[in-house]
């Protein structure tokens, strides 16, 4: 999909948005579509598109994943998650139905908000303001896109770590094809876990880098340490009649390598157990800084999480800032 037609489809579906950069490079900003980030490269577009999302109405029996780069509320399940309030797995009706303001924005650069009532699946409510801070630069060769996601507490009232917790957590869509995999730095087996059932065939190590398949059809969830400093997704070339990555003539033959970096969380934060948990469970000691996210169906997700917020006080607000570039060339 060419930029050209995604801002059609918003138009279309009639979506507020923004885009920042040029014509070659730069995002697309759904600010009626939970302040989603759509990059683009040589005019096309990088991160999976959804048309049903941008053309028609999530609701409580039907969640259209717009795709993009989304940003959402750590953790998902345990007792203390938000996406199990009403029972069974949800998109809550606030996160899905926000509605973002402009604070700032010039040709490369926007910052945007939204306030989001979340209910935890303990049935505690945590009002909150949602924040991303978004800039692009391009060069020839590549854009880097920093995006600095934040959450701020807008509660009165006092709430504890056995009450209520929260992490950022941005999660970044792409279209699955063969050849696909993402690579990280060669950490101990340990650092490396699953969230659903195990996936042990699916990734492998070289000594220097771990492996992992992502090309679809299996769904796996495998989260990661701390010590993880980055992840990169590698994704082959693509016809341009089939794939949504459509290689200009200049960049033609040449892979898109897509890497994911997120400040380290400062002295005395830690973060979150951000796995998909049955809601009656506690959340688990399993702190995670990056997820890769494997559809059953045809799109993945590099996932990465800030530090935890487990103490609620007036105005108390967790953020962490993820830069994530994208550069064609083998690996």
């Amino acid at each position: 999909m060419r930029i050209d037609e995604l801002v059609s489809l918003f138009e279309q579906g009639r979506r507020r948005h923004l885009v920042l950069g040029d014509a070659d490079a730069g995002v697309l900003v759904g600010l009626d579509l939970e302040g989603r980030i759509y990059a683009f490269l040589d005019g096309a577009v990088v991160n999976r598109v959804n048309p049903d999302a941008i053309l028609q109405q999530s609701h409580a029996g039907q969640y259209h994943n717009p795709g993009g780069d989304g940003f959402w509320p750590a953790p998902e399940g345990s007792r203390v998650g938000y996406f199990y309030a009403a029972g069974e797995w949800r998109v809550p009706p606030g996160l899905s139905g926000a509605r973002y303001r402009v604070l700032h924005q010039d040709d490369k650069s926007a910052a945007i908000a939204a306030e989001i009532d979340l209910i935890n699946n303990d049935g505690v409510g945590v009002p909150v303001e949602f924040q991303r801070d978004i800039s692009v630069e391009s060069s020839p060769d590549a854009m880097t896109l920093t995006v600095g996601d934040s959450i701020r507490y807008l509660g009165k009232a006092l709430l504890r770590q056995g009450d209520a917790r929260i992490a950022p957590w941005t999660l970044s869509q792409f279209d699955t094809s063969a050849g696909m995999e993402v690579v990280f730095p060669g950490v101990p087996e340990a650092c490396v876990f699953d969230l659903y059932d195990p996936a042990d065939e699916l990734r492998w190590g070289d000594g220097d880098r771990w492996h992992v398949k992502t090309e679809g059809g299996t769904r796996f969830q495998i989260g990661l340490a701390p010590q993880v400093d980055w992840i990169e997704l590698h994704i082959p070339q693509r016809n341009p009649s089939t794939g949504s990555f459509d290689v200009a003539q200049d960049r033609s033959g040449q892979a898109l390598r897509i890497r994911r970096c997120s400040d380290p969380a400062p002295d005395g934060w830690s973060y979150a157990d951000i796995a998909d948990r049955p809601p009656q469970e506690p959340p688990a000691d399993a702190p995670t800084r990056y997820s890769i996210y494997n559809d059953a169906t045809d799109f993945m997700e590099i996932e990465a999480a800030g530090p935890c917020l487990t103490e609620f006080a007036p105005g108390a607000a967790i953020g962490h800032r993820v830069v994530t570039e994208f550069r064609c060339g083998q690996p």
